[in-house]
This record gives structure tokens, C-alpha cells and sequence, in this order.
């Protein structure tokens, strides 16, 4: 078959489709190898890299002082964690109920005992004269008065 000559501006003819299965599998195949051994080796180079400089980092590091393990403390400081803080707040609250519910000596030295805390209210409600006041408590400035700024 013979060529005739293209013009300049004519476009050039298109490919067979026979031209598109002429694809060269061997060749495809060998760069997809050389790629993959490529990956491999400078994986390889830059993990052997990886190790030389952590060995000699490690190398330059000083060795641990010997006064942090003697001056270890094996119970952590005050104040320690709550293992289970729900059933200490239940065991707390417990035994403030029990006391503020039972009659005892507040300070027996002085004389001043404790009243369960119902009674207590109920006496104060009915009869406001039962409260104590303090001099110099906090609130009433050494003046009688109470807190809230009533009159007994």
C-alpha cells in the first residue's frame, strides 16, 4: 500500500481497532515489577536508615539516675482517689443521718448535748427563744442580734 502525501492541514488517519489489541503486555508487566522492587528496596534502605539513627540516638541517651528509683513512693500522696465515691457518699451520708438523727454529747466538757435534728426544728418553730446566740458568731458582730437580722 502506498502513502499519498498529507496536506498541512489535514488530520492524520486514526488507528484500527486491530492497533488498540497491539498493546505490549511484556512490557507493561516488567514496569509493574521494576516499580514494585523499586517500593521494595527503598522501603528496605529507609527502614535500615530508621534503625541506624534510633540505635545511635538511644546511644547518646544518658542512663536513668538511680535517686528517682530510691525516692519512688509506692502509695500515691494525700489526697488519694475515691475507688468508688457513689457508695463513700452513701456511707457518709449514713453516718451524718445516724447523728443527725440520735441524741448524744456534742461536747460532754461543756455540757452541750444534741437533739435529733426533727425535734430540733420543731423546738426552734414553735419557741424562737431556744436559739443561742454567740457573741462575735459569725453574722451578729457581737451585737445578740441574729444572722438573718430577726429579733428573738
Amino acid at each position: 500500500m502506498t502513502e499519498r502525501p498529507r496536506d498541512p492541514g489535514e488530520r492524520p488517519p486514526l488507528p484500527s481497532p486491530a492497533d488498540d489489541r497491539a498493546i505490549r503486555v511484556r512490557g507493561v508487566v516488567l514496569f509493574i515489577a521494576a516499580l514494585a522492587a523499586l517500593l521494595v528496596v527503598s522501603a528496605a534502605v529507609s527502614a535500615a536508615i530508621g534503625f541506624h539513627f534510633k540505635g545511635e540516638l538511644q546511644g547518646r541517651d544518658p542512663p536513668p539516675s538511680p535517686l528517682a528509683e530510691a525516692n519512688a513512693r509506692d502509695v500515691p500522696p494525700p489526697p488519694r482517689l475515691q475507688a468508688n465515691p457513689p457508695r463513700d457518699m452513701a456511707e457518709l451520708r449514713a453516718v451524718e443521718g445516724a447523728i443527725l438523727g440520735s441524741h448524744g454529747w456534742a461536747d460532754q466538757e461543756a455540757g452541750i448535748a444534741r437533739i435529733p435534728i426533727e425535734r430540733a426544728i420543731d423546738l426552734v418553730a414553735s419557741r424562737p427563744e431556744l436559739l443561742v446566740r454567740r457573741p462575735g458568731a459569725a453574722g451578729d458582730a457581737g451585737t445578740g442580734a441574729l444572722p438573718d437580722g430577726g429579733n428573738p
